[in-house]
């Protein structure tokens, strides 16, 4: 069966570890890409449910490009920030 947080959960994982900043922006656009848009068909969820799942994509989106300039600034090893952002997520799944 589909599990949509462990499908998060491995992808936070694969972009944690990925060390370029330009993998870092792709998946920022993969991210930005993913958000619900106008033309999509929103199913059974409420609009309020479409704008926080676009405000989710949309900071993960921003962590990934804040991430790559960090990366191009020459700090590319952040082991507590790692740490403390996985802890968030996989606390939230």
């Amino acid at each position: 069966m589909y599990d949509p947080q462990r499908v998060f959960r491995e992808l936070m994982c694969e972009v944690l570890a990925a060390g370029s900043a330009r993998r870092w922006r792709e998946r920022a656009d993969e991210f930005r890409a993913a958000r619900p848009g106008p033309e999509d068909y929103p199913g059974q969820q409420s609009l309020e449910k479409l704008r926080a799942k676009w405000r989710e994509l949309t900071a993960v989106a921003d962590a990934c490009e804040a991430r790559a300039r960090f990366i191009e600034l020459g700090y590319e090893d952040w082991p507590e920030v790692d740490d403390v952002m996985m802890a968030k997520h996989l606390e939230a799944a």
